[in-house]
């Protein structure tokens, strides 16, 4: 459970049992930008430019590593998050060894990343959409018209991206 106070600049996580008992509680100095998320004994919380690492069992936090803008965005593929920041960087994050893999500029912000075995697809706000290898290399983009206005949805061949101007089905 992560909460976050107005009155005092100052968020927290709780861990609870399945019956509600309390079993440790990490402040933090600010607001939690997107959601944890808990992988392989760790919960990740970005927290503005900064992603912390809480042990599961513990409590304590074991990992701090900084990015260059406020964490807008994270999933998770088996030991890699994916991390996408306000100032439209985005980052593969070895969860292992608690250090960036590469990182990626883009020129807007990320409404949805999802992959397969191969790739990785980022679908940005302004309606461009990028294949990334898994290495974070460029396979293709391509640009629909009008601002990109929900989240897009995939099956195994296309892309759907609904904008301003129209529904668009974008080979994968």
């Amino acid at each position: 459970v992560a909460l976050y106070s107005k009155k005092v600049p100052q968020s927290w996580l709780y861990s609870l049992t399945k019956t509600g008992k309390l079993l440790w509680r990490v402040p933090f100095a600010g607001r939690i930008t997107s959601s944890p998320m808990a992988t392989y004994n760790i919960v990740f919380v970005p927290l503005c430019k900064e992603l912390i690492g809480i042990d599961y069992k513990t409590g304590l936090k074991i990992i701090k590593s900084k990015f260059s803008g406020n964490i807008t965005g994270m999933v998770r593929k088996k030991y890699t998050l994916f991390i996408a920041t306000a100032n439209g960087m985005f980052y593969s994050y070895n969860v292992r060894k608690g250090e960036k893999n590469w990182e990626y500029s883009l020129n807007g912000n990320v409404k949805q990343c999802f992959f397969d075995k191969k790739a990785i697809y980022i679908v940005q706000s302004n309606g461009q959409v990028v294949k990334l290898t898994n290495n974070g290399r460029t396979i293709w983009k391509v640009r629909v018209a009008g601002l990109v206005t929900s989240k897009p949805v995939h099956d195994q061949k296309n892309i759907y991206v609904n904008s301003y101007k129209a529904i668009y089905v974008v080979d994968k």
